[in-house]
């Protein structure tokens, strides 16, 4: 297990700087801070200075690794922030292969969103990153969005806090920047004692997860994130770049079969392995994305006949947000070592691979050192861990859960 040693080695502690988060979670929950000013204004208090047009959010539901009991968490949060309960686009993913919840808790967040009149679409299949990627541009390819509008791409276990701002002055304030996407960092959420707690429906998250923590990207992942943007743009497969509209075509061509970099534009695609796709289904998806729609429309297009000052541009927005990162529960377990298992295709996670192996993704090795990690199987694989106000110990299964692990990895 060298490499994961190695790996984790250069996970240095990040210090959270998140100076009385305490009043953040009051206000990403709906209540401003008492005690001191705002944090960030709007441009303007005038109603006619904001952003009139649609506001939309998307999510992919992991309903088999606690999803289902983060949904309604996630709706109450961004419906709070002015997202009207019609601009939610959903897709629910079950992988057939669970054995540890086969299909209720699946079933569960169906029925729930048929109750509340949420249209939604359904995946069933094996998860990959590509995949996902692929599914959020079919979701959105479906809907009839103006140019005009906004679109949130968040994880279920992602809550953005907008510093007392609802998502409409946020916009707002970006757009009387020039700004077309917004970007945020994620703020690792951790129960007390970092134990990896069941999600509870009915009781506030920051109730549940009341520390604020900086897991080391090794574990984690990077922990930047494009969060909103024009509906004329699109991120990259992993959320953490937007792409570029002259390099999108490029971006988005048929999948190759190994890691590659679109020439140029700083934007690495992974397709490593193809990730299990069958050849004869990796067609490109530039078909799907709004570059191929409002070709003309662009700056630096080839085929550009807008103005150059009504030309659409990726702009970020000067200020960030923190996004906080519900992941650290109960569920995690199960979908780290399900992942890793798929990721690490015919690779072994330890010893000297004895022949060409071919993994099913570029990070499989960091997925299975974070499961290894997580799960307390490797006690030599220990995280540092910055959190605020206090230091906690690093995310941990139960030992029943560490049994049924160490069980399923054998």
């Amino acid at each position: 297990m060298i490499w994961a040693a190695q790996v984790l080695a250069l996970s240095l502690a990040f210090v959270l700087t998140f100076a009385g988060y305490v009043q953040h979670s009051q206000m990403v929950r709906g209540h401003p801070p008492q005690g001191r000013p705002p944090v960030m204004t709007p441009a303007s208090a005038r109603s006619s200075d904001l952003f009139t047009g649609n506001i939309w959010v998307y999510t992919m539901v992991a309903t088999d690794y606690g999803g289902d009991q983060l949904l309604r968490h996630f709706i109450e949060h961004y419906h709070a922030l002015g997202v009207p309960y019609d601009r939610f686009l959903f897709v629910l993913h079950h992988n057939p292969a669970y054995r540890d919840d086969p299909t209720s808790s699946y079933q569960r967040s169906m029925a729930f969103l048929r109750a509340n009149n949420f249209a939604f679409r359904n995946w069933v299949d094996q998860y990959s990153s590509l995949r996902a990627a692929i599914k959020f541009l079919e979701a959105t390819a479906e809907v009839v969005m103006s140019p005009d509008s906004w679109v949130l791409k968040l994880d279920v276990d992602e809550l953005l806090d907008t510093r007392g701002l609802s998502i409409r002055e946020l916009v707002s304030m970006a757009e009387a920047e020039g700004a077309t996407y917004v970007r945020g960092q994620l703020v690792d959420r951790l129960a007390p004692g970092g134990q990896l707690r069941r999600i509870l429906p009915n009781k506030p998250l920051w109730e549940q997860f009341p520390v604020a923590c900086r897991v080391p990207e090794s574990i984690a992942g990077p922990h930047d994130r494009i969060v909103a943007f024009k509906a004329f743009l699109r991120p990259d497969d992993e959320g953490h770049q937007v792409v570029p509209p002259q390099f999108a075509a490029q971006y988005w061509a048929p999948c190759k079969e190994e890691p590659a970099m679109a020439a140029g534009s700083g934007i690495y695609k992974d397709c490593f392995g193809s990730e299990g796709v069958e050849p004869a289904k990796l067609e490109g998806y530039f078909h799907l994305t709004p570059y191929a729609k409002w070709a003309s429309r662009y700056a630096g297009a080839i085929n550009s006949t807008a103005p150059p000052d009504q030309a659409w541009r990726a702009t970020p927005f000067s200020r960030q947000f923190a996004v906080h990162h519900v992941k650290w529960h109960a569920g995690i377990v199960a979908n780290l070592r399900d992942r890793a298992a798929w990721y690490r295709g015919s690779c072994q996670p330890q010893g000297p691979q004895v022949h060409k192996c071919t993994p099913r993704h570029a990070a499989w090795k960091q997925m299975v050192a974070a499961f290894y990690a997580v799960s307390g199987l490797d006690p030599a694989v220990e995280p540092t861990i910055a959190c605020e106000p206090n230091t906690q110990q690093p995310p941990r299964a139960s030992p029943a859960a560490e049994a049924q692990s160490a069980a399923a990895a054998a």
